[in-house]
């Protein structure tokens, strides 16, 4: 087994704590990636069912859909930082 000098081991914890903003910037970035394309397919969806005669099966989707995605952003928003 390899044993770390205290050195070694301080290294190794500044690497990752330097590392932590691009993960932060990734996940936020994913995020805005993966709404957008939630809201696409909301989107799409409502006009697919508005073109197949259910306007109000469609607007039901579209109210739903958005009210979801945006009870999602004020979730992320207003949840306690560690």
């Amino acid at each position: 087994m390899i044993e770390l000098s205290n050195e070694n081991a301080l290294d190794e914890r500044q690497a990752a704590r330097d590392r932590e903003p691009h993960r932060e910037f990734v996940y936020a970035a994913l995020a805005l990636v993966a709404a957008a394309l939630a809201l696409i397919l909301v989107l799409g969806g409502f006009v697919y069912l508005a073109m197949q005669g259910h306007p109000t099966e469609a607007k039901t989707l579209l109210g739903a859909g958005v009210l979801g995605l945006i009870a999602s952003f004020l979730r992320a928003r207003l949840r306690p930082r560690d």
